[in-house]
């Protein structure tokens, strides 16, 4: 009987996973002002370099493709949300009534429906980890498309524009693009080296 109390800590569903995959990158033809900047605007490094930015918070705002299956992405978290609710409820219902008229049944009674209650539990959490399953794919798929369609705009943009760095501006400032010119690991690997002591590399 104490099993069945733990009916009511089964659902904490789906309320969080949303909101990581909306923080992702995301950029398209069909909203140009959201990457398009002056010359004047345009951050210069001290080298000479052009960086630009993105506002990651606007792609995700303004984008038409990223707000359409955000709301399908919404929608299908709220069909799996009443899915599970409606389980659940049904299943605490027939649990109370089970607590109710239990002292009425045989004992073979009472341990078959409780064997049954414990079962439809345990299906019940099944389903829920089935259903957060289904949601983070269909996220992670959403995720990549956006991507995928920033990273092809991307390319086709840069050809008329002067910018050698594309970082994105949440805090953990994604490079989205770059020129192969200001890739130094190469220079990096060779003076490290250089500056190691021939005791160092004999041991």
């Amino acid at each position: 009987m104490k099993q069945i109390g733990s009916i009511l800590g089964i659902i904490s569903f789906v309320g969080v996973i949303i909101l990581f995959f909306l923080v992702m990158q995301t950029q398209d033809t069909t909203e140009p002002s959201a990457v398009e900047m002056s010359d004047e605007s345009i951050p210069t490094s001290s080298d000479g370099q052009n960086v630009a930015v993105i506002e990651v918070d606007s792609l995700i705002k303004y984008y038409v493709k990223s707000a359409q299956m955000r709301e399908e992405l919404s929608n299908e978290r709220i069909k799996y949300d009443n899915e599970l609710s409606s389980a659940q409820r049904k299943l605490m219902a027939d649990a109370e009534k089970f607590q109710r008229t239990a002292s009425t049944m045989s004992n073979f009674e009472a341990q078959q429906r409780q064997k049954s209650l414990l079962e439809r539990e345990q299906q019940l959490m099944q389903t829920e980890q089935q259903l957060t399953q289904r949601l983070a794919y269909s996220e992670a798929l959403f995720s990549n498309e956006i991507n995928d369609s920033l990273n092809a705009f991307l390319a086709d943009y840069v050809q008329t524009q002067t910018f050698d760095v594309i970082l994105s501006d949440n805090q953990a400032g994604v490079i989205l693009w770059k020129r192969d010119a200001v890739n130094i690991t190469q220079q990096v690997i060779d003076g490290m080296n250089a500056r190691l002591n021939p005791a160092d590399t004999a041991k």
